[in-house]
């Protein structure tokens, strides 16, 4: 591109998961940022977590949700664990609503207005800008019957964060949305006293902006 066709930029553009927002025409330098950066100056970038600690074999500790039916999630999922633990990505699961417990998002961009991520609970209703946490007696009552399996990875005692996937986006994030129901799974493999940690980390777009 020709340093005049730079100085006729108006807006912003987006050039291979980049955005170009800033043009200087004297240096004729163009800033830009990854588009994951983008989504939290335009608050579509959130994170939750959950901590659950588990003592026996097979008891598990999830994080569930609903993806939203035309916005994409993209998704980033780091695990910890004080023992061994089994950790396993579903999708197309079928949960018992109403078992476990709301679990509140964070919009990475703190300065109000705050954004709200389209993702819903596993609730008969399901509730906009929540997910749900399950604990290991909740998760043994719901009833979580798995379908897809889209990662599974053998967690060492006292390994972590790992990360589900991959810790970097570009071509190895989670991408969902059409209204899947999606399960993070965390499956004790031990008898011991075992903390489990699962972080989530994502942004929202529609389709046409990739």
């Amino acid at each position: 591109m020709a340093r005049s066709d730079l100085g006729r930029i108006d807006g912003q553009l987006k050039m291979q998961n980049q955005s170009i927002d800033g043009y200087d025409p004297v240096s004729g330098s163009v800033g830009t940022i990854t588009n994951a950066h983008r989504k939290i100056h335009e608050k579509a970038a959130f994170t939750t977590h959950y901590e659950n600690e588990v003592t026996n074999t097979n008891e598990q500790t999830v994080i569930a949700f609903n993806s939203p039916a035309t916005k994409q999630v993209h998704l980033i999922i780091t695990v910890e664990s004080t023992h061994a633990t089994d950790i396993y990505l579903y999708r197309d699961t079928s949960i018992d609503a109403d078992e476990g417990s709301e679990l509140a998002l964070t919009c990475r961009n703190q300065i109000a207005t705050l954004g709200t991520s389209l993702v819903t609970s596993i609730a008969g209703t399901p509730v906009v800008n929540k997910m749900t946490s399950f604990n290991e007696t909740q998760a043994a009552g719901a009833n979580i019957t798995t379908t897809t399996e889209l990662d599974h990875i053998p967690l060492l005692g006292g390994e972590g964060p790992k990360a589900v996937g991959a810790l970097f986006r570009g071509s190895e994030e989670f991408v969902f949305s059409g209204s899947v129901q999606v399960a993070i799974v965390m499956n004790a493999g031990t008898n011991d006293t075992a903390t489990h940690k699962i972080r989530l980390d994502w942004y929202e777009v529609t389709s046409l902006e990739g």
